[in-house]
């Protein structure tokens, strides 16, 4: 793998960024006059070499992403953590109060 490689060579450093996606993954290297960005999907790794002459622009936005996990984990609160505690009994207190303790601090 090119990025273990990569850890070793002086001229390159890495960069606190990680992408990953369902089947796929990405991290990022700064060399001297140029950005590397690896992206590992399945059994390949395709590499892109940005160079900081060609960049004319960065752009920030929000997105909506937030919304969806955060819908995610408040499902998942509801269901592991509600329904055992409708059970009734000490273990469905515990088990709803490990779940709700898991889950709830994710939406904050």
């Amino acid at each position: 793998m090119k990025g273990i490689m990569l850890k070793d060579d002086p001229n390159y450093r890495r960069l606190k960024l990680r992408t990953t996606g369902i089947l796929s993954s990405a991290s990022y290297w700064m060399g001297k006059d140029h950005l590397l960005i690896v992206v590992l999907d399945g059994y390949r790794e395709n590499y892109r070499r940005i160079y900081f002459r060609d960049i004319q622009s960065i752009l920030l936005r929000r997105t909506n992403g937030w919304l969806f996990f955060g819908a995610g984990c408040l499902l998942m609160a509801l269901l592991l953590g509600a329904l055992p505690l409708s059970a009734g009994d000490a273990v469905g207190y515990w088990m709803g109060g490990i779940n709700l303790a898991i889950w709830l601090p994710a939406l904050a």
